[in-house]
């Protein structure tokens, strides 16, 4: 099946002559940019409210408060995804994708050579890795469910319940939030957030991985969302 890329596109592009056209492309690819660089932190650490307000460190100082003028790194992002024909989504996703690290990559990581390999071995693994994680998510709800079922008599739905609270399962966001709706538990409302932010990167691919299990609203809010930061 040929993978649906939900491209975005810009009003402009990098072969327009009219340097105006141009300046003004990046500009609005450097706002999207640092939206979804900030979404992602966001999922990365649990922690909202970042890029909220002015970042000197990465939306510049020209007026050197911080000791230094600087520019702002958002544009030198977006020429390189412009210079790869990347999807900025999935080439701002990459830079999170599977990292060891204590704390998120910082924007001037993401546009030298490191970064386009991380968003040419994203392209090629993740669908792969998102099913492998899918699966293990699913077994970690089925392997914490059942003992309560078996041991102590409990219904599915109690035990779903119990299960989606508990902190020791390893499920994702998304994954807790599907079987939450599914089984009509308020919990679920507290996995919603995050289950957003987690679907909104690969919509197309967890759409195959697991279909009609995603509720619809989350799919229209998934959807709506990604047109609105793109400005369409």
């Amino acid at each position: 099946m040929a993978r649906d890329t939900r491209a975005i596109t810009l009003d402009c592009d990098r072969q327009d002559d009219n340097q105006f056209s141009y300046t003004r492309c990046i500009d609005q690819l450097s706002k999207l940019v640092r939206t979804l660089y900030c979404i992602c932190v966001t999922e990365f650490t649990g922690k909202t409210g970042y890029g909220s307000e002015h970042m000197l460190a990465w939306d510049g100082d020209p007026e050197g408060i911080s000791g230094r003028r600087t520019k702002s790194v958002w544009p030198k992002i977006a020429e390189t995804i412009i210079r790869c024909n990347a999807e900025p989504f999935e080439f701002i996703r990459a830079q999170f994708y599977c990292i060891r690290r204590d704390k998120p990559p910082s924007p001037n990581q993401i546009f030298n050579d490191a970064a386009i390999a991380a968003w040419e071995n994203y392209r090629v693994s993740a669908k792969i890795a998102l099913k492998q994680r899918i699966e293990s998510d699913l077994n970690q709800i089925q392997g914490h469910v059942l003992p309560f079922i078996v041991n102590l008599k409990w219904d599915r739905t109690q035990a779903l319940n119990y299960v989606l609270r508990d902190q020791t399962c390893g499920a994702s966001a998304l994954v807790r939030y599907c079987h939450g709706v599914a089984a009509s538990l308020p919990i679920a409302a507290a996995f919603r957030e995050r289950a957003l932010l987690q679907y909104v990167f690969q919509m197309s691919d967890y759409d195959e991985v697991l279909g009609s299990q995603i509720p619809q609203e989350l799919k229209d809010t998934a959807t709506t969302f990604r047109q609105s930061i793109v400005g369409h």
